[in-house]
């Protein structure tokens, strides 16, 4: 009878060492290691929503700046276009990161993202540095070109259309 209690006892003394040990810095560098986990799985979750429904002109700086105004505003103007070509744009600043479905209404409508999931969209499509960065991301999930400064719509709209996915939606009459 002593056997197994002995076992039990030092099983459950080990286990006790072993929890005590994850306190301290391990234990800090673990939760934040499950944090940016956490954080790109859920860019992977936003993303893997998006692949094969809309293109994305994803959009960076370091923080709000005229540059990322101006390209909203580029949008906005061309709503009809950018709808029509099913673009989603998502802002990516230092401290937080936006996804604006609605071309019209800027970020006044966008879903707001931490800055740990933004900083998981940078690396996801290579986007380092902080002056204005855009990339155009297919409907595969893809990098199709990358801009270092404000893209017009006009601009990317026939590259979008000479697309083999965008031909055959509007040879559907989408």
């Amino acid at each position: 009878m002593t056997g197994p209690v002995f076992r039990n006892g030092v099983i459950g003394l080990l286990g006790t060492v072993l929890l005590a040990g994850c306190g301290g810095t391990d234990s800090s560098r673990i939760e934040s290691e499950t944090a940016m986990m956490d954080d790109e799985a859920s860019a992977d979750r936003m993303f893997d929503e998006m692949r094969w429904r809309n293109r994305i002109l994803v959009v960076a700086s370091d923080r709000q700046d005229q540059a990322i105004d101006r390209q909203l505003v580029a949008v906005a103007t061309q709503s009809a276009g950018w709808s029509e070509r099913d673009l989603v744009t998502i802002v990516l600043l230092r401290d937080r990161g936006y996804v604006a479905r609605d071309p019209k209404s800027g970020l006044a409508d966008a879903e707001v993202v931490s800055s740990d999931i933004a900083a998981s969209m940078r690396r996801r499509f290579g986007i380092d540095g902080d002056g204005f960065q855009a990339a155009l991301v297919g409907k595969d999930g893809r990098v199709k070109a990358r801009y270092e400064t404000v893209v017009a719509p006009e601009a990317i709209f026939p590259f979008i259309d000479a697309m083999p996915m965008r031909i055959d939606e509007m040879g559907r009459g989408r």
